[in-house]
């Protein structure tokens, strides 16, 4: 998770979509439960379930 914006993960040499994907969960999570706010992605994540 970059500390400049939080709209941008980059994966470290060897991450996987998954490993991104798995961070984008759990601050989706973190924010929820911080703020109350439900945030959604802004890119659209093809071969992945769509976490409601």
């Amino acid at each position: 998770m970059s500390t400049k914006h939080a709209n941008f993960i980059q994966a470290d040499p060897g991450g996987r979509a998954d490993d991104v994907a798995a961070v984008m969960a759990e601050v989706r999570t973190r924010v929820h439960e911080a703020t109350g706010y439900l945030l959604r992605s802004e890119v659209r994540l093809i071969g992945f379930e769509e976490v409601s």
